[in-house]
């Protein structure tokens, strides 16, 4: 047998080509391995370009100071615009809201990560450029590989943590959770990808193309055709506010992921620029809109490209993000994903968490916030995001509350336990409540019962789980994070409302005008929080399905001047801006009928009822083009679940990733990091509805607050549920200690720069593992 490959890369060959032309091959390269049996052998054979000598290493060299020269220049050019005063966004806008919500927090480290980033991408281009080895060759040439790291490493190389395998908590920012890779999972680090990267190019420009060669249809234009909420049945009639409400708790747990800002954190604008300097700004990739656009009137709405991923021991890849947030479910939109974040939450006695007397969220002076009456302040947490809407506020509220009800009853219980042990156990305690309640509350609704069983999803009564896999990548998959979780997108109701004990409803505004506002919370004494957590008990969420209200689709953060977004068309842009490939690349990669036209038979959409495909077919020229938002969102929800087949299947996998691949599982009986059996016992009774309960002035609530009050659901009083007994974690005074378990953290700050031989050892190490 005969493999034929385009390129063989070995030290010391010599490359002859031109940089002002380009390279002409003029014979063959090829690399041969004839395989007999159990004998190999391997001939390189290289044939000569046209052109003038210049040797690989040469090239990369050239290739990176090129890279170089153009971060110079687009630093320049972003500092000219801010200097104009056209990047400059006053307080409050509609581009002040979208920056705000999508560059969470450390602006610094998330700039040092982008260039990186791009330094690297840009660099790849360009020797692509020079070489004529396009990425995927290079990618699977080992020796190719290992040349380009040496060259670019000191501009592109983020460190590894230093594992303590004797620390029995989980580090602040989710590493060393694996101890032979130890970025899994981390705080930023690149988004995991299943299926390569679906770039124009290849390495970085969007599809922008169809199959057909004509252009993709604007974002807009199938918002406004396939997602309009006018023909939505609006409500769900089992589940309640509160279901869709920790969905996006949820979401915050396991990623974030920030957008490019320009000169001095300024919200870059791409709207009313010439074609050529928005070209120039590269983070610029505008959604047009439709003429005679019903809502909006410029045919540009703005958008900016997520920041770029440096990728791990600097592999040369094609453009990725970042996540800024661990991968785990581990309440980091609640503590935080560092060192930094977690000392500024915390109080430093007693293992709690700053609070105001009132209960709230401590006071975050550099918040961004909407303070419209005296007295209010911006809110900090774990995650910056924590007032996008009041009701996610009255989560984060909720649990803030919770670990100190916990911290208390753990000091009063162990008093020789210090701050920070008690801290660490609490937020343990915390981490597997909110796992159990993910996996035997809320999950079970989204993908069915059937498919919690076919994926090992269901927890597990009465025994230990241990399912930990340590070859398994738990890190959030960009496909999860870009499209098939923002499902939750439908479910979002135009109202929100404050609610009363027996389901009343005290007032109901507009979700639009709630934005980023927690007076709605801390209004009436703070009676706001307890309203709005009876509203979400007692209100249904809106169908999951193809249709978004015009809350978001039409209004989405918008100003005094009726300024706004649609968030379904920035889901679309934010696919093609991330490289997700489209619709039925996936659905092959789920091992689900692929489509090969718009009818309802078979070969065709068969997931989606014949409105949905005449409405795909109007929006797109092509099968092929369907962007996965769309073509998930708008398939029928399988029989029990919130979603089609191809959303189920990615949230699923998600959902199996960070069970199976997290050391950290609450149900494993590692005697380390687990929970003893009658701790474990106890967590698994401990349910949302109670927590709900204990940390807010509710006294009568559904059993399961996921879903609405029925007759076999019906409101019982909050002491009929079963509390968390925390007498299980008592300590024997035998087994009394004081000992301080300090975190590890990471021996080099992220943004530095190291050695380029620094990685190649383990580089090795992962690449044998």
């Amino acid at each position: 047998m005969i493999i034929y490959n385009l390129w063989i890369f070995q030290t010391g060959l010599m490359l002859r080509a031109t940089m002002t032309t380009k390279l002409l091959l003029v014979a063959s390269i090829v690399c041969f391995t004839v395989i007999s049996g159990k004998d190999r052998q391997k001939r390189e054979v290289i044939g000569t370009l046209a052109g003038g000598g210049m040797h690989i290493s040469d090239m990369m060299a050239q290739s990176i100071k090129i890279a170089l020269k153009d971060w110079a220049i687009r630093t320049e050019l972003e500092k000219q615009m801010y200097l104009s005063g056209f990047d400059k966004v006053s307080k409050g806008s509609y581009l002040w809201h979208r920056s705000m919500f999508m560059n969470l927090k450390e602006y610094s480290k998330v700039q040092v990560l982008n260039q990186k980033g791009f330094i690297n991408l840009r660099a790849l281009a360009e020797f692509e450029k020079l070489s004529g080895v396009p990425i995927h060759v290079m990618q699977n040439d080992f020796k190719l590989v290992e040349e380009w790291q040496k060259h670019i490493a000191p501009y592109c190389e983020c460190p590894i943590p230093k594992c303590n395998p004797k620390y029995p908590y989980r580090t602040a920012d989710g590493g060393c959770n694996n101890f032979h890779v130890p970025t899994w999972g981390q705080a930023n680090r690149a988004q995991l990808r299943w299926l390569p990267a679906a770039y124009s190019d290849g390495l970085n420009v969007p599809r922008i193309h169809s199959v057909t060669g004509a252009s993709l249809p604007s974002p807009r234009l199938i918002s406004n055709v396939v997602h309009n909420a006018h023909m939505s049945d609006f409500r769900e009639p089992k589940q309640s506010m509160m279901m869709m409400q920790f969905g996006q708790f949820l979401d915050h747990d396991f990623v974030g992921t920030p957008t490019n800002r320009g000169f001095n954190n300024s919200q870059i604008q791409c709207c009313d620029l010439d074609p050529t300097t928005r070209d120039k700004r590269g983070s610029c990739f505008p959604i047009p809109v439709p003429p005679k656009d019903k809502r909006f009137h410029n045919p540009c709405m703005n958008f900016v490209r997520s920041s770029i991923a440096p990728e791990l021991y600097c592999k040369p890849a094609p453009r990725n993000q970042i996540n800024q947030q661990s991968s785990f479910i581990d309440g980091s939109m609640i503590y935080g994903n560092s060192m930094k974040e977690q000392t500024y939450l915390r109080l430093g006695k007693g293992g709690l968490l700053k609070m105001t007397d009132g209960g709230f969220l401590p006071r975050y002076d550099d918040g961004d916030c909407i303070m419209e009456s005296p007295g209010e302040y911006c809110f900090g947490a774990g995650d910056d995001r924590n007032t996008i809407v009041p009701s996610l506020a009255f989560l984060h509220i909720v649990f803030l509350r919770e670990h100190n009800r916990l911290a208390v009853a753990l000091g009063k219980i162990n008093p020789h336990w210090t701050d920070e042990i008690i801290f660490q156990e609490t937020r343990k305690i915390i981490g597997g409540v909110l796992q159990h309640i993910v996996y035997a509350e809320w999950l079970p609704l989204v993908l069915n019962k059937e498919f919690m069983t076919l994926y090992g999803l269901n927890s597990v009564y009465g025994k230990y789980n241990t399912v930990y896999n340590e070859k398994l990548d738990p890190t959030t998959a960009n496909v999860m994070a870009g499209a098939a979780f923002r499902f939750g997108h439908s479910m979002i109701p135009n109202f929100l409302g404050y609610g009363a004990p027996g389901g009343n409803k005290i007032a109901e505004f507009p979700i639009y005008k709630t934005y980023n506002r927690p007076g709605v919370l801390m209004s009436h004494g703070g009676k706001g929080n307890d309203w709005i957590g009876e509203w979400m008990l007692d209100d249904s969420h809106a169908k999951s399905d193809r249709c978004v209200n015009d809350g978001v689709r039409n209004y989405l953060f918008m100003d005094h001047h009726g300024k706004s977004f649609d968030l379904v068309a920035v889901n679309i842009q934010r696919g093609r801006d991330h490289g997700l490939p489209p619709y039925n690349a996936w659905r092959k990669w789920c091992g689900l009928p692929p489509v090969i036209h718009f009818g309802h038979g078979p070969g065709g959409l068969v997931d989606h009822d014949k409105e949905s495909i005449i409405r795909l077919s109007k929006s797109y020229k092509h099968v092929d083009d369907i962007d996965l938002y769309t073509g998930g969102l708008s398939e029928r929800r399988v029989k029990g679940g919130l979603t089609g087949p191809t959303f189920q299947c990615l949230i699923g996998k998600s959902f199996a990733n960070w069970k199976f691949g997290d050391r950290f599982w609450y149900e494993n009986d590692f005697k380390l990091t687990g929970f003893s059996p009658r701790q474990l016992e106890t967590i698994r009774h401990h349910k949302i509805s109670k927590i709900i309960c204990e940390n807010t002035k509710i006294d009568h609530i559904q059993p399961d607050s996921f879903l609405l009050p029925s007759e076999h659901n019906h409101k019982i009083p909050c002491h009929a549920l079963p509390d968390i007994d925390l007498l299980a974690w008592a300590e024997p005074s035998e087994l009394r200690t004081n000992v301080f378990f300090p975190v590890p953290a990471n021996p080099v700050p992220i943004w530095s720069n190291l050695g380029p031989g620094h990685f190649q050892e383990a580089y090795k190490h992962i690449a044998a593992y």
